[in-house]
């Protein structure tokens, strides 16, 4: 089992009907960042993008 690390990510995109591109932070703890691309698009179904993460 790997050791759980604090991620801290910001997504960029566009929800529909936007017109200008949104961003959403989000901070989840997981394994590593793969593991958690599923639960951050359930919360945020925008077409996204990654803008930058810190561990």
């Amino acid at each position: 089992m790997e050791k759980l690390q604090l991620f801290i990510v910001l997504l960029g995109g566009y929800n529909k009907g936007d017109l200008l591109e949104s961003h959403n932070l989000f901070i989840v703890v997981g394994e590593d960042l793969e593991s958690m691309k599923a639960q951050m698009k359930v919360s945020w179904p925008a077409a996204t993008h990654l803008d930058a993460y810190m561990i």
